[in-house]
């Protein structure tokens, strides 16, 4: 279940952008329009949302941001090294954003825990990676990743509630590759329902495609897409 999600220096999105589907406390239509979480903090998110503004104004580059953030994810462990992200093109009317990192971050519910992930990169390479998992009110740190540009390495803090060959998976992660990405293909058990979440949960329709008819009534019938 999707919960926020957050942009900064994508395309046209200079600044901080962030789509979130955490309801507000008006309790009009809340049977037909809400969808309970069962978290205390955020108990309520709406079922659906809309964009809307100008034309030219940014609405499609939301779309393409979340769509950008799930190739990364899905894709990167099998990028060649030095392989560049074709899809990243920070804000260019700004000379200060075009040195800037673009970055993702994404918030969501799975099977009961909110997991909050992202990353920052620039059309070469991840410069920074994090994943913050809150099964009760306190978060636990899974992982961090940061990209030191002096030294020219990148510095980890692999978080104790993370189990697995987590030393293995970063000496495998390339520059241009998530960690994420990566620990999941050398069969990370724990990060492998994460990764999966982008893969069959986060589905995007492109610009020109037009969901048929008969699947959308599909989608709406079966119970399981009405359930966390």
């Amino acid at each position: 279940m999707l919960l926020e999600f957050r942009t900064k220096n994508f395309r046209s999105l200079r600044d901080e952008c962030t789509l979130s589907m955490v309801a507000s406390g008006d309790r009009t239509l809340a049977k037909t329009n809400l969808h309970q979480t069962g978290l205390k903090s955020l108990p309520n998110v709406v079922r659906t949302a809309a964009i809307y503004g100008a034309n030219a104004s940014g609405k499609s580059n939301v779309i393409r941001a979340i769509q950008a953030m799930r190739e990364i994810v899905l894709g990167s462990a099998s990028y060649q090294f030095g392989q560049p992200f074709p899809m990243i093109q920070p804000f260019k009317l700004d000379p200060a954003s075009v040195a800037e990192p673009t970055e993702f971050e994404i918030t969501f519910l799975l099977k009961g825990i909110r997991y909050q992930y992202g990353f920052s990169l620039t059309p070469e390479r991840i410069t920074s990676e994090w994943l913050f998992a809150y099964p009760t009110a306190k978060g636990q740190r899974w992982f961090q990743r940061e990209y030191d540009p002096q030294k020219e390495t990148d510095t980890y803090n692999l978080g104790s509630h993370l189990s697995g060959q987590k030393s293995v998976w970063r000496e495998a992660t390339k520059q241009n590759s998530l960690y994420l990405s990566t620990a999941v293909q050398l069969n990370s058990e724990q990060l492998k329902g994460i990764f999966e979440w982008f893969f069959s949960s986060l589905i995007i329709f492109p610009d020109t495609a037009i969901p048929a008819f008969d699947y959308t009534v599909s989608y709406i019938r079966d119970d399981i897409n009405n359930t966390v």
